[in-house]
């Protein structure tokens, strides 16, 4: 019987709640802040961050960068 079957195993519960994932995209869309930034205003790593914008839709800079390389 594995751990996830005893229930030893959850979901992982979210960084950011639903209000500071609001406020991120907010800030993101201002445009004043680097996403390294953002990451130290939510005392978060840079990978939340980056998931969220991507769910939101949002490229970051890297990517539209290297996308505009291989062209």
């Amino acid at each position: 019987m594995s751990l996830e079957s005893k229930g030893k195993f959850k979901d992982r519960q979210p960084k950011l709640s639903a209000s500071q994932r609001w406020y991120l995209l907010a800030l993101h869309a201002g445009g004043e802040h680097t996403q390294a930034e953002l990451a130290k205003l939510f005392s978060a790593s840079r990978t939340p961050i980056y998931r969220e914008l991507r769910r939101a839709g949002i490229e970051s800079a890297n990517r539209m960068r290297a996308s505009r390389c291989d062209a």
